[in-house]
């Protein structure tokens, strides 16, 4: 039996295999994790910043929320694309390429927090730098204690202290994010 040539039929339902459609840079990896990492930066600015509890908290009756489902994405979805790098790559020029991608842009937010943010944060809270610079956990502190992907230090000259103790901010690190540097290292 002859099948009709109509364009119901011309209408091709597979685009190839998995592997096939990861194999490219054209597969939206990219954009859904720029959504991802969005959605945990909004939902961690809710509790960091307000003190609230996070978006989709309790939508889930407490069992998670925005942030956490956005990182487990993120992380799957990093994963990934890091094994496929892994399998395309020597052992030695892939460690060479993940510390390329890690560590100036952790060189680069170490840097514009300590020099840039804390002491702008600094200047608003006491209307000067006296004392900011040779303060225990000075800036320069914070950038060599972190500097090598584990975090030693979260705050910076008691910066974020006086916030902590009024209630704007939930704790005393200026990066919290980067907690998890460390792990997605070891993984």
């Amino acid at each position: 039996m002859r099948v009709r040539d109509t364009p119901l039929s011309r209408v091709r339902w597979s685009h190839g295999t998995v592997a096939e459609l990861f194999s490219g840079r054209d597969n939206s990896l990219g954009l859904l994790r720029l959504l991802l990492a969005s959605a945990v930066v909004v939902s961690h600015a809710r509790i960091l910043g307000f003190g609230s509890r996070e978006f989709g908290y309790s939508f889930a009756s407490g069992q998670t929320d925005l942030g956490k489902m956005s990182v487990f994405g993120f992380f799957i979805l990093s994963g990934i694309l890091v094994t496929r790098s892994g399998n395309r790559l020597p052992v030695g020029r892939f460690l060479w390429h993940r510390a390329l991608r890690l560590l100036p842009g952790l060189w680069v937010c170490l840097l514009v927090t300590a020099f840039a943010v804390a002491p702008f944060l600094y200047w608003r809270q006491h209307g000067g730098l006296t004392g900011f610079w040779n303060q225990g956990e000075s800036p320069f502190d914070y950038v060599r204690a972190n500097f090598a992907i584990r975090v030693h230090q979260w705050g910076i000259s008691g910066v974020l202290d006086g916030a902590l103790h009024k209630g704007l901010t939930y704790n005393r690190s200026f990066d919290g994010a980067l907690w998890s540097l460390e792990y997605e290292v070891l993984c």
